[in-house]
């Protein structure tokens, strides 16, 4: 379903009851195309959700190392690619919910704050 803007401290517990998230990010919007990895993202897969995506690069890099979802072929503005990835999902989700519990903890603070103080070092 779709709620509309949700305050971003009230996201867990939907993200929690999620089946799956889809995160898309329009080809149309230029270099961001190519370097975001929206926080939607990371929220799903820190809480163990399994996620379809677009095929923007840096989405795609995360799913194929975490196998925690679907790739689109597309940036997810053609419907049927987003149904057939739905139905992919489906047909695969045992698979995609293990790994995606598997690498949860990949992306939260405790995991990335080393690596993000080296770099600040």
């Amino acid at each position: 379903f779709f709620t509309g803007m949700v305050p971003q401290l009230e996201m867990v517990k939907y993200i929690d009851n999620a089946y799956a998230s889809i995160v898309l990010y329009s080809q149309e919007v230029g270099m961001n195309f190519k370097l975001c990895a929206p926080n939607r993202l990371y929220q799903a897969i820190s809480r163990g959700i399994p996620v379809i995506v677009g095929n923007n690069p840096p989405m795609k890099s995360i799913l194929e190392k975490t196998k925690s979802g679907v790739v689109l072929s597309d940036d997810g503005q053609n419907m049927i690619n987003i149904i057939n990835g739905i139905k992919y999902l489906q047909k695969n989700y045992s698979k995609y919910k293990e790994n995606s519990l598997k690498t949860r903890k990949l992306f939260l603070w405790n995991t990335q704050k080393d690596k993000i103080l080296c770099i600040l070092s």
